[in-house]
């Protein structure tokens, strides 16, 4: 989890300052999907890390992998 977040920051840093600076506009771009998505991607991993039992077994997993592809 650590690296993920390490990579999210490194990374996704550009996508996640643009994506602000396009919501303060009121618009979206690209950006905005990809910080939208690679945040949700993370939060979810997160979710099923604190709550294993929460059903989604194995997604947790393919979530962190995932965030790494997207950026």
């Amino acid at each position: 989890m650590a690296v993920c977040y390490t990579c999210s920051i490194v990374a996704g840093q550009r996508f996640f300052v643009n994506a602000w600076k396009q919501a303060k506009h009121r618009s979206a771009n690209m950006d905005t999907l990809v910080a939208l998505s690679t945040g949700i991607a993370y939060l979810f991993s997160v979710f099923n890390v604190l709550f294993p039992a929460s059903g989604t077994r194995g997604a947790c997993t393919r979530m962190y992998i995932l965030k790494q592809l997207l950026l």
